[in-house]
């Protein structure tokens, strides 16, 4: 999990949520990665990496992917901008392919007290912790069939050893952030490893917490975001850019 001074309250509520739903085994290893060194070191009782001058998120990926494939293990990769509920790892972990969870920008869902929205604010959850619980419980049971979207962010995946000892690490070429998910998907298409949404697996997704909703200037998310389509259309042309960059609501959503 990577953490900043900007998002900390959306840590604080991620970690919480996670220590509730999740079950490690003792070879398991929590990494909080701090990326502006705003975090107290005793807060939390997991490994913490701090780090001096802010790094890329393909930086800090590879710091801790880079350990992984030397131990073998694979690798599980969560924003701080998440809210996990009951059962949410254990059908990313039964795959030998790169899995993600469902979350709200995929499928949206109510109950008498409480609905999801694509963009959602902490302050929206907060109270409503049992409702999200409901929401999960009824999404993950229905059996959904569906059409994987276009654009799969990668804000939280399950990426096995087998498909990391053959891909590799992140490309940290494409600046601070941006593209470099759609680059390693794209990657391991190459490679025979596809990327799938678990409809078994739900979580609650605050999205972009880290850039452009997280206090990063208008003048800088457009920098950004010309910086890494610049280089992903470089690497991969402009077809493919347009077909897998697409951010508008439909790349999104499941069909």
């Amino acid at each position: 999990m990577m953490s900043s001074k900007k998002s900390q309250e959306y840590t604080y509520k991620a970690i919480e949520s996670f220590n509730k739903h999740t079950k490690l085994r003792p070879i398991d290893k929590f990494v909080l990665v701090d990326n502006d060194n705003s975090i107290e070191t005793e807060t939390y009782s997991m490994l913490l990496l701090k780090n001096t001058t802010p790094k890329s998120f393909s930086q800090n990926i590879n710091m801790v992917l880079s350990a992984a494939i030397q131990d073998e293990a694979d690798f599980v990769l969560m924003s701080n901008d998440i809210i996990f509920t009951s059962n949410w790892l254990e059908p990313l972990i039964t795959s030998d392919t790169i899995m993600l969870p469902m979350c709200n920008q995929n499928i949206t869902e109510r109950t008498d007290k409480f609905e999801t929205s694509f963009l959602m604010d902490l302050s929206q959850y907060l109270g409503n912790e049992d409702e999200l619980e409901a929401i999960a419980i009824k999404i993950t049971s229905q059996n959904l069939q569906f059409n994987q979207p276009k654009l799969i962010p990668f804000y939280c995946f399950y990426l096995p050893y087998l498909v990391s000892s053959n891909v590799g690490l992140f490309d940290e070429t494409f600046g601070r952030g941006g593209g470099e998910d759609v680059d390693y998907r794209l990657r391991s298409k190459m490679r025979g490893y596809q990327t799938k949404v678990s409809p078994k697996s739900y979580v609650l997704h605050f999205m972009g917490r880290s850039t452009w909703k997280g206090g990063e200037s208008e003048q800088e998310s457009i920098q950004r975001d010309q910086e890494y389509r610049e280089r992903f259309i470089s690497k991969w042309g402009q077809e493919a850019a347009d077909t897998y960059l697409d951010t508008s609501l439909n790349s999104f959503l499941l069909a």
